[in-house]
């Protein structure tokens, strides 16, 4: 009675379910107590957390279903960042199911749940690279997940989901399907790919400011799957303690995307104290500290760091997705609001947006579309970076700037788009994560820009198979639109 009437709305998203999970296990123990069959009575979830009359195994059944939904979005998209945590949620179900059954009590089992379990199991089918690893993501190390198909193997016989069928086949029966890849405008994420074969090319991109679960300060980040390699990769997280590497490894500069002016965005510190150093360069990592969270007057949570200001997720805009393109336009609200005391560093706003433009079944070309909103004049420092496996080796041609990895089968070329405003392309170290509590040292490009008002980088991405060798060219073109806003290319 204390466990199950303690409040249906103190514990939040995955410890929620984890717990609520445990209570509905043990209400299937206690069948022979007459306060187990009890029915469940009307109750305003809503109205407080003051518990709920009922049955034991209606209340905890009730209370499954309820967390259970509080760890999707609407659209499919699971609130956790990492993948690894979103099976984590999974396998809760999974455990409640698998003890019902053994107790004969599958009847029990609420309908609701596996639901749930279908939905979890298709946003991990399609958030895969197209070999069914993961993209790894936040605290996470799942290119070497096979999540995705462990699931969908053990739920195959209790769904009549088409998809999930399919992947638990081993991808043999029935067709695939006609949808490669996947806007969550909700959850905030974008993963494609030219199609369901393992040796295929895809992306993951997404502007979830961090979302407050294990997420990193990696809004409009790009990572590549290609021919069997994961080509462009988050690096992971080493562990939770309080290190220098831990920091980095949350910080923009170790994602695919833009760092300005040596800051990088807005994000919760996850447990880390206010001042952190890179371990490569020795510059201080601008990290906010411990964000409490709070509630506005409709029950919403607000993130906010430690001086006040609110990180938030950002937006996807001007999407489409067909036989020939996907194209992807995101942008953060991350680059906004910040104060930097410590470093006594004059701070504009910015508006960074980056469009994914894909040329299917071939390459990308990224756009950074990047705005100072209150000093036009002054000059800054735009730093872009792509990281790599370990193992991999990036060289840059001083004539092109062009980048090309070697290392594994498959390898990609980083393509700068010439530009006015002269690029600096230098080769940095970092750290990925393989394991728990182990890092590898990388390799990875940046490329550096300075301008003052409006500007834009433009890259093509290009993923080369095994064997296979291109030479990219690139050409701006003169249109009558604002300079920012366009840009041509021609590859070989």
């Amino acid at each position: 009675d204390f466990c199950l009437s303690r409040g249906l709305g103190d514990v939040y998203k995955r410890q929620g379910n984890t717990e609520s999970t445990a209570l509905f296990n043990m209400s299937l123990y206690f069948d022979e107590f007459e306060d187990c069959h009890k029915p469940l009575e009307d109750y305003d979830y809503q109205a407080g957390s003051n518990g709920k009359s009922g049955g034991w195994r209606a209340l905890a059944a009730y209370r499954l279903i309820l967390k259970g939904g509080e760890i999707m979005f609407p659209d499919g998209a699971v609130t956790e960042v990492p993948m690894g945590y979103s099976d984590y949620a999974l396998g809760g179900f999974v455990s409640a199911f698998n003890t019902a059954e053994s107790a004969n009590m599958q009847d029990e089992f609420p309908e609701e749940i596996i639901d749930y379990m279908e939905r979890i199991i298709e946003y991990l089918i399609y958030m895969g690279a197209p070999d069914g690893t993961g993209y790894s993501q936040g605290n996470s190390e799942d290119h070497k997940s096979t999540a995705a198909l462990t699931r969908s193997k053990w739920l195959n016989n209790k769904t009549d989901n088409d998809l999930i069928r399919w992947y638990a086949s081993g991808k043999k029966l029935g067709p695939a399907p006609k949808e490669t890849s996947r806007i969550y405008p909700i959850g905030l994420k974008y993963i494609s790919r030219s199609g369901w074969g393992d040796e295929g090319v895809g992306s993951h991109f997404n502007a979830d400011g961090a979302c407050n679960v294990h997420g990193h300060a990696d809004d409009l980040t790009f990572d590549l799957f290609a021919y069997g390699d994961h080509l462009l990769v988050d690096n992971g997280v080493m562990d939770y303690s309080d290190s220098d590497i831990r920091a980095w490894q949350i910080s923009t500069r170790a994602h695919n995307t833009i760092e300005i002016n040596g800051v990088g965005q807005r994000t919760p510190k996850w447990s880390l104290s206010s001042v952190k150093k890179d371990p490569f360069t020795g510059e201080t990592l601008y990290l906010p500290d411990e964000s409490p969270v709070t509630k506005d007057a409709d029950g919403n949570q607000i993130n906010y760091d430690s001086l006040g200001h609110k990180y938030e997720p950002g937006y996807f805009m001007d999407t489409e997705l067909n036989d020939g393109y996907d194209y992807v336009r995101g942008g953060t609200n991350n680059y906004k609001n910040r104060t930097l005391a410590a470093k006594n560093l004059k701070w504009n706003d910015y508006a960074y947006e980056r469009s994914v433009f894909f040329v299917r079944p071939d390459f990308y070309l990224i756009t950074d579309y990047l705005d100072p909103l209150t000093d036009k004049n002054e000059v800054n420092t735009y730093e872009q970076r792509w990281h790599t496996m370990p193992g991999v080796t990036v060289n840059i041609d001083d004539t092109t700037g062009q980048a090309r990895t070697s290392g594994q089968d498959a390898s990609v070329i980083i393509a700068p788009v010439a530009q006015e405003e002269p690029l600096d392309a230098t080769v940095e170290s970092g750290y990925y994560t393989p394991a728990t509590g182990s890092v590898m040292e990388t390799q990875h490009a940046l490329y550096t820009k300075k301008a003052a008002g409006t500007t834009t980088m433009n890259t093509v991405i290009y993923p080369v198979a095994p064997g296979k060798d291109f030479t990219v060219s690139t050409q701006n073109l003169e249109l009558s639109v604002p300079e920012s806003a366009a840009l041509s290319l021609i590859h070989i």
